[in-house]
C-alpha cells in the first residue's frame, strides 16, 4: 500500500505529465492550423493559375460541361429519332405479318389438317409397340431367371450326387 507521500508524489508526477501532454496538444494544434493555413492559400493560388493561352482551368471545365451538354442533347434526338425508326419497321412488319397470314394460311395447309391424325395414330402405335415389347422383356427375363435357378439346382445335384 502507498503512504500518503508516494501517493503525493505520484499525483504530481501525473499532473506534470498531464500538462506536458496538453502543451503538446496544445502546440501540434497551432501547427496544424499554420499547415491548413498554407495549404489553403497555395490550393487558392492554383485556382487563379492561367494557362498558356490565357484561359483559366475554371474556364476549359466550363467549355467541357458544355460540350457534355451538348452531346447529351444530340444524343436525345439521334436516340429518338433511331427509336421511331424502330416503330416504324415494327409497323411495317405486323402489317405485313397479318396480310400473309389473311392471304395466303389456309386450314388445309394447317398441321391439324395435314399431320396431326397422323402424328397421333403413330404416337399411339409406338406406345402399343413399348407396352408390348415391356411385356415380352419382362417374360424372358422371368424364363430366364426360372431357367437359371433350375439349372443351378441340377448342377447341384450332379455335383452332390454323382
Amino acid at each position: 500500500m502507498a503512504t500518503g507521500k508516494e501517493t503525493d508524489k505520484q499525483t504530481k508526477i501525473i499532473a506534470l505529465a498531464m500538462r506536458e501532454a496538453l502543451a503538446t496538444i496544445a502546440q501540434e494544434q497551432r501547427d496544424a492550423k499554420h499547415v491548413l493555413a498554407n495549404d489553403a492559400a497555395i490550393a487558392a493560388r492554383q485556382l487563379e493559375t492561367r494557362n498558356a493561352d490565357g484561359t483559366s482551368d475554371h474556364d476549359v471545365q466550363v467549355k467541357l460541361v458544355q460540350a457534355v451538354a451538348n452531346l447529351d442533347r444530340n444524343f436525345t434526338e439521334k436516340f429518338l429519332e433511331i427509336r421511331a425508326d424502330i416503330k416504324e419497321l415494327k409497323d411495317g412488319t405486323s402489317h405485313r405479318i397479318e396480310c400473309l397470314e389473311t392471304e395466303k394460311l389456309n386450314i388445309k395447309d394447317s398441321y391439324v389438317a395435314l399431320y396431326k391424325a397422323v402424328t397421333d395414330k403413330a404416337i399411339e402405335d409406338l406406345r402399343i409397340d413399348v407396352k408390348n415389347n415391356s411385356t415380352w422383356i419382362t417374360r424372358i427375363v422371368a424364363y430366364g431367371s426360372v431357367l437359371l435357378f433350375l439349372v443351378g439346382v441340377v448342377e447341384f445335384f450332379i455335383n452332390k450326387y454323382l
